[in-house]
């Protein structure tokens, strides 16, 4: 996800995948939601459980890479 640019689509996708794991849906029949998933991905300090939305987890992944590319400390610098 560092190197690749993913597609919204398939990140959105897989969050989707992901909540219904937490809340149990399945194809058949839809369970109430009684967190909303932005409630759910924020921090422990916050009141969330500390998922981390794959669209943020992205992002900082490129970040972490620049950062280490204008350091100079990998091999790609």
């Amino acid at each position: 996800m560092a190197v690749f640019d993913v597609p919204l689509g398939v990140l959105h996708r897989l969050d989707s995948i992901m909540a219904n794991f937490l809340w149990g849906s399945s194809e058949e029949a839809k369970r109430r939601h009684w967190v909303a998933w932005d409630k759910i991905t924020q921090p422990y300090e916050e009141g969330g459980l500390g998922i981390r939305k794959l669209t943020e987890v992205m992002l900082f992944l490129r970040m972490k890479m620049a950062w280490r590319l204008q350091q100079g400390g990998s091999l790609w610098a």
